[in-house]
């Protein structure tokens, strides 16, 4: 072992547990040594169970697990996330889309008329996909001819190497 790299060793350290006061001693590096929480009083050595609540997140958590239980006996089906923003979106915009539920399309159906006789000839239907003007066929420079000195080394390199197969 190298000299003066390696610290003190204290073979009587003394452990103190902050939660229930405990007590013990031990070897350590340091003189004492302060726990939050030690195996007399922790819930898994104990069984007994102790939750801390932040902020009512227990009593939020608990809110929102029963009024789960209470619709779902009922039979009332849930509506996805998905669906639900698409009848947002659909509400907002005032075009009704394909996966909403037919009595929601219904309730929708005078808005559209409604918005469809405010727009004017030249503005693009709401529902309709936008259209793309065709792009322009890309023009490629031609290709440049080898010079004629490249030309007679490529024609000497497969010259050699047909007569090298043979």
């Amino acid at each position: 072992m190298k000299e003066g790299i390696h610290p003190t060793f204290y073979a009587d350290a003394l452990v103190v547990c902050g939660s229930c006061g405990a007590s013990w001693q031990t070897g350590s590096t340091k003189k004492q040594v302060h726990v939050d929480i030690c195996s007399n009083c922790h819930p898994f050595f104990t069984g007994t169970q102790r939750i801390v609540d932040t902020a009512g997140q227990v009593e939020r958590f608990s809110k929102r697990l029963a009024a789960h239980e209470t619709l779902t006996p009922q039979g009332e089906a849930r509506v996805s996330k998905k669906q639900r923003r698409a009848a947002e979106r659909a509400k907002r915009s005032g075009v009704p889309e394909e996966a909403e539920a037919p009595e929601v399309a219904a309730e929708t159906a005078p808005a559209v008329e409604a918005s469809a006789s405010e727009t004017t000839a030249d503005a693009p239907a709401a529902s309709a996909p936008r259209e793309r003007k065709p792009r322009p066929p890309r023009e490629r420079k031609p290709r440049e001819d080898k010079p004629a000195a490249a030309q007679a080394e490529v024609a000497e390199a497969t010259s050699e190497t047909a007569s090298l197969a043979e």
